[in-house]
């Protein structure tokens, strides 16, 4: 069995070999399951001989300059890029992306047996991906995340840098170092490698376990695999990344999250991991824009959209009442200075790949900026109707929500959207990247109607709606905001519902909520019967995305 505990001194685990009780050598022990802890095999046995090198098993030549990724079967092309021309080759330096060992930190996380024990778990990956998949190179798996992550996530997350995760692909998963891997004489340099593999392997983890068959068919086999390595190897260097987080640690922490909650369903454990990057982006003061500067400036970069990203998320769980808020106006002790863009433009894309081709990077970030706007509004706007405030204040709040909407830019408009048949490849990545924006900012629009509507009943302020505080008014409207969601969710490529996971079904479940409570408590019969064709719709398009949600709103 290919597994970290093969590599281990001993049977115990860890916890077992600390408490000094006897080890059943399952994983996890017995001890461990009863005792509801983490079941770790790290202690690493001493070998006698010379030292190997890295990975036997992964000896595949480094492309050339002009070399492509080869595709997976039944997974579409995406890679359109050189790995080589996106950063230096893996046996060059990388110093200009090294981390300072930070003064005052006086045992770092790269000792001997933190780094055996890094190196066991990128070997035990690779043995593990090489015998679920032995047709596959790991090379190849890694890079169809990376390609899938950038044409349906980027647009709304763009915390990652691509050259640089192109870079670590090829370090880790496609040479044969004589010099073994996460080993530098610089401390540096070290937790940088152990951040980067972090990185990419949770990326891997969120995209194997959010993609359907049809973009990535050895995902199911892959995604357990991918997020046992990247929490595995946090671990090592989890006290130390606390305590001087980057952008890694936000990033990290946000697809780690996202994976765990498609491949386990356990939404407080994923909210919690989740929580862990929002407090560091509020324990880093990421809310002032003068906490943002650093002399790398695509860490400022990434830094300034990892903020956005948890603000826009945090304000999502205020808004619809999933989660504790921390990024909070109130709560913090400035007002929110960072700005979504900053002084200057940092490129995370080759502007040379026809894909990316100026200015791709900047109408996706402006898009990306939407959301933020979008949520941030509601909640302003939730919040006013609760105060005591004028109605005209009140009315004032609710345009300013709605004309978001009504500006959107040219890019994200359906007409724009469509395929021509003119369009290049580089037409048709671009159409994709925006139709997941658009995805996500409308029906993110019509949840949240319906949610400003519902407390507008509660606090008899229907009327900056154009509605009268009538209970037969206030119904009739919802059920035209819940058409207006259904058709939109018609409206767009089931593939882009699929690719959204559970933050699109979160959506659908409230909305479902809603059409129950009606169901349940509106007296107008034709309502009702609306309400449960509309509620039967929603559960269909569940089912069709295999979601827990519909088990729990058919209860």
């Amino acid at each position: 069995m290919s597994s970290l505990r093969s590599s281990v001194s001993s049977k115990a685990c860890d916890s077992c070999r600390k408490r000094k009780v006897k080890c059943d050598s399952q994983e996890p022990c017995a001890n461990c399951r009863i005792s509801r802890i983490d079941c770790l095999y790290t202690r690493i046995a001493k070998k006698r001989g010379p030292r190997r090198s890295r990975v036997e098993t992964v000896d595949t030549p480094l492309p050339h300059d002009d070399a492509t990724v080869t595709p997976v079967p039944a997974t579409p092309p995406l890679h359109s890029g050189t790995p080589a021309a996106v950063g230096n080759t893996p046996q060059q330096s990388i110093a200009a992306w090294q981390t300072p060992s930070p003064a005052g930190w006086s045992v770092a996380p790269t000792d001997n047996d933190s780094l055996r024990a890094a190196r066991a778990i990128l070997d035990t990956l690779i043995n593990a991906l090489t015998t679920v998949l032995p047709g596959m190179r790991v090379i190849d798996m890694v890079n169809n995340c990376i390609d899938i992550y950038m044409q349906y996530t980027f647009p709304t997350a763009p915390f990652v840098h691509g050259g640089r995760l192109r870079h670590d692909a090829l370090f880790f998963f496609a040479t044969a170092n004589s010099v073994p891997v996460f080993e530098s004489a610089n401390e540096g340099e070290t937790i940088r490698l152990m951040r980067g593999f972090t990185l990419l392997a949770s990326l891997c983890a969120s995209m194997s376990s959010v993609m359907p068959d049809s973009l990535l068919a050895y995902g199911k086999l892959a995604d357990r695999l991918f997020l046992k390595a990247s929490r595995d190897m946090l671990k090592l260097y989890e006290d130390f990344d606390l305590e001087y987080p980057d952008s890694t640690s936000l990033a990290i922490r946000f697809l780690q999250s996202s994976a765990l909650q498609h491949i386990t369903g356990r939404k407080g454990a994923a909210f919690h991991v989740f929580g862990q990057g929002t407090l560091l982006a509020q324990s880093m003061h990421l809310y002032d824009e003068q906490a943002i500067a650093r002399d790398d400036p695509v860490e400022s970069k990434l830094l300034r959209l990892s903020f956005w990203a948890a603000y826009s998320s945090d304000k999502g769980g205020q808004v619809l009442g999933t989660r504790p808020t921390v990024l909070h106006e109130l709560l913090l002790p400035t007002e929110i200075s960072t700005s979504p863009y900053g002084d200057s433009f940092v490129p995370l894309l080759d502007p040379n790949n026809p894909r990316y081709a100026e200015p791709f990077e900047a109408n996706i970030l402006v898009g990306f900026h939407l959301m933020p706007r979008l949520w941030s509004s509601a909640a302003r706007l939730l919040v006013s109707l609760k105060a005591c405030e004028p109605m005209t204040r009140k009315a004032d709040a609710y345009f300013d929500f709605v004309r978001i909407i009504d500006g959107l830019p040219s890019w994200l408009q359906v007409s724009n959207l469509l395929p021509a048949p003119g369009d290049t490849e580089a037409n048709s990545f671009q159409k994709t990247c925006f139709w997941v924006q658009r995805c996500t900012l409308m029906m993110s629009f019509h949840c949240l109607r319906l949610v400003i509507l519902q407390s507008c009943i509660e606090y008899s302020a229907c009327g900056i709606m154009g509605l009268t505080d009538q209970p037969l008014a206030a119904s009739m409207k919802k059920m035209e905001i819940i058409q207006e969601f259904l058709q939109t969710a018609d409206d767009i490529p089931f593939v882009y519902h699929q690719i959204k996971g559970e933050p699109s079904v979160e959506r659908i479940r409230h909305v479902g909520t809603i059409l129950l409570e009606m169901i349940q408590n509106v007296d107008n019969e034709a309502i009702r019967a609306r309400a449960n064709m509309f509620f039967t719709r929603l559960l269909d398009l569940l089912a069709k995305l295999d979601s827990k949600a519909s088990a729990e709103l058919s209860r």
